[in-house]
């Protein structure tokens, strides 16, 4: 008897730390939505638009396409390329895991010339990462593997161990 109050009590324990955490990431759902409702049309409101997206990256792809497509055109209109850069690091969640493959790998290409651009070595090696994985998704091992050695060198030149393992 005092196993099954035990493990009851355990288990309302379970459900009350889930819906605190479902109550938490509502939370930050709504204090993120006002954000976009309410800031200021600079480089900041291109980040939070993106961040307000990857809520919904797995629930609702449109969605979160949807914000990031606010977050490119505004980094367009403000002509903030970092900002253009990481937004294709968000549109190509989606777009892989949709399995659109070619799309992706063109989005990362474009994100490659920004960062080349901008001189940014450690974003240079995770485009190159990400290059990689596109042209293994695509069964194009050569290129692939040509991409994941360029991207570990320069990982490797920057000290970044972690990268250099993948």
């Amino acid at each position: 008897m005092n196993a099954v109050k035990f493990n009851f009590g355990l288990l309302l324990l379970l459900l009350l730390f889930y819906e605190v955490s479902i109550c938490q990431k509502l939370s930050n759902k709504d204090s993120l939505f006002k954000v976009v409702q309410t800031a200021r049309e600079d480089t900041n409101k291109v980040v939070t638009y993106l961040n307000y997206g990857a809520i919904f990256e797995m629930s609702d792809p449109d969605s979160a396409m949807w914000y990031y497509m606010k977050s490119w055109q505004l980094g367009k209109r403000l002509n903030y390329q970092r900002g253009l850069a990481m937004n294709i690091s968000y549109q190509i969640v989606i777009l892989n895991n949709k399995g659109k493959y070619k799309e992706a790998l063109e989005l990362c290409r474009q994100a490659l010339e920004i960062y080349n651009q901008l001189h940014s070595q450690k974003d240079i090696a995770i485009v190159y990462n990400n290059l990689a994985y596109e042209y293994e998704s695509l069964g194009e091992l050569e290129p692939a593997i040509e991409y994941y050695l360029k991207s570990a060198a320069i990982s490797e030149k920057l000290g970044n161990h972690k990268m250099v393992q993948c």
